[in-house]
């Protein structure tokens, strides 16, 4: 009878390892950095930029993206906080939305000293849902792995 106590100790000393294993995996996961999110979005509008821009700046932008976004990669923290460049890729949408927010049409803008410019301008609404859903997907997505990294352990 002491033979198979001792076996049962065994058996559940087993099984107390492999808890505490699968806690220190938990805690070894990686959790997203809201430090790190904010630096991805600055790479992704770059890239989104000189992607957008490549007959005229983003020639000269693109070497600064792609150099941002190998520096995230090494020292950026949390790779989870990455999805950050999504939120990035839709700012030059907001931007030319901005831009925009008066059209669509033919707008007209007059001077103190009695000039007058006018500018056609696009519907600023595709632009502005296309930035927004890029925006609050890449904030989404965030605050998802966020939450699922927290999990309770049973040691506290």
């Amino acid at each position: 009878m002491s033979m198979n106590c001792v076996e049962n100790e065994n058996a559940r000393s087993m099984v107390l390892i492999r808890q505490a294993r699968k806690q220190v995996a938990i805690v070894d996961q990686e959790q997203p950095k809201l430090r790190s999110f904010f630096a991805w979005p600055v790479v992704g509008a770059a890239l989104a930029l000189s992607l957008l821009g490549m007959m005229t700046i983003g020639i000269f932008i693109l070497p600064f993206a792609v150099g941002g976004l190998l520096a995230l990669q090494k020292w950026g923290g949390s790779r989870k906080s990455s999805v950050g460049l999504i939120s990035g890729t839709g700012l030059p949408f907001l931007y030319v939305a901005y831009l925009n927010r008066d059209g669509p049409g033919m707008i007209c803008s007059s001077f103190g000293n009695g000039g007058q410019q006018c500018n056609e301008e696009w519907s600023p609404w595709p632009w502005l849902l296309i930035g927004a859903a890029l925006v609050t997907t890449g904030v989404f997505l965030f605050v998802r792995a966020a939450r699922r990294h927290r999990t309770p352990l049973p040691f506290q």
